[in-house]
Order: C-alpha cells, then sequence, then structure tokens
C-alpha cells in the first residue's frame, strides 16, 4: 500500500480508529440490560418472595452472571421451578453465562430470583432495588411489587 497516496492514508486511519469506536459504544458501566423487573406482594410475616426479570447482553462480550442482593432481603439466590414426578421443585441454579446477544427470562414457572429472608411483606405499589452482580460490574435494578394475583402478559 503507498501510503503517501491520501486515500491510503484515510483508509489506515479508518482501520484504526473504525474499531476503537465500535468497543467504546459498549457502555462498560452497564454490562448488561434489565427489562420490566418485578415482583408479586407477599402476605404479612412472608419471608421469601421470588422476582422475574429480562435480562439482556447487548454486547458482543459474554459476561457471567456472579449473584443478586437486596437491602429487602437477606439473601438473594438464582433458583429454577422444575416438574419432578409430579411435583413443582425448586433448586438453585448455578452461574449463568450470557454470551453476546442472548438474553435470560426469568419468569414464574421457571428461572427466578429468589429472596429469603425478607425484613417486611412486599406491598403492591412498592419499588426496591435490586442489585445484580457481574463479572464485568454491578446493575441496580428497580423491582416494581405488583398484586399477589398478577400474571404477566405472554
Amino acid at each position: 500500500m503507498n501510503l503517501k497516496s491520501p486515500l491510503a492514508a484515510v483508509l489506515l486511519v479508518l482501520g484504526l480508529v473504525l474499531p476503537l469506536a465500535a468497543c467504546s459504544s459498549e457502555d462498560s458501566s452497564e454490562p448488561i440490560k434489565a427489562d420490566n423487573a418485578w415482583a408479586r406482594a407477599t402476605p404479612p410475616g412472608s419471608k421469601m418472595a421470588a422476582v422475574y426479570v429480562r435480562l439482556v447482553n447487548p454486547w458482543q462480550r459474554t459476561v457471567s452472571l456472579l449473584g443478586f442482593q437486596t437491602e429487602r432481603a437477606a439473601s438473594a439466590h438464582l433458583h429454577e421451578t422444575r416438574l419432578a414426578e409430579g411435583m413443582s421443585r425448586m433448586q438453585s441454579v448455578g452461574r449463568q453465562v450470557l454470551q453476546g446477544g442472548e438474553s435470560l427470562v426469568l419468569a414464574p414457572g421457571g428461572m427466578h430470583i429468589m429472596l429469603m429472608g425478607l425484613e417486611s411483606s412486599l406491598i403492591e405499589g412498592q419499588v426496591f432495588s435490586l442489585q445484580i452482580r457481574t463479572d464485568l460490574g454491578d446493575l441496580q435494578v428497580p423491582v416494581h411489587v405488583k398484586s399477589m394475583t398478577h400474571v404477566p402478559a405472554p
């Protein structure tokens, strides 16, 4: 390539700058996106609740979910509801990885974030913060408390 040519020089600069611009468009302050986080209201004295949310990795990089935390509960863990021998059972789920472009839907009857040791009942209309920890940083997500009978749209 003849670098004395103006066109060659422009192409060289673009070849160096465009990949950097593409990388910087990935907002490193937001490792993933979270849509429509919600939980059902709980009866008085209940110590457990489930949070549902759609997690999206819009970037090209891989993101590992490391954990969850909220001031509303002593602990928060990823769980999954499974049907076994005609019985619905919950079990803890290990670390989840979201590849670039993937999403993970946490919904009733499937995966959810189990809040244990609630400090007080969740009341319809409340909003509380849930921290999602990833290997690329943390994300604060507002969780909207819906009615006890709320059924999400399909």
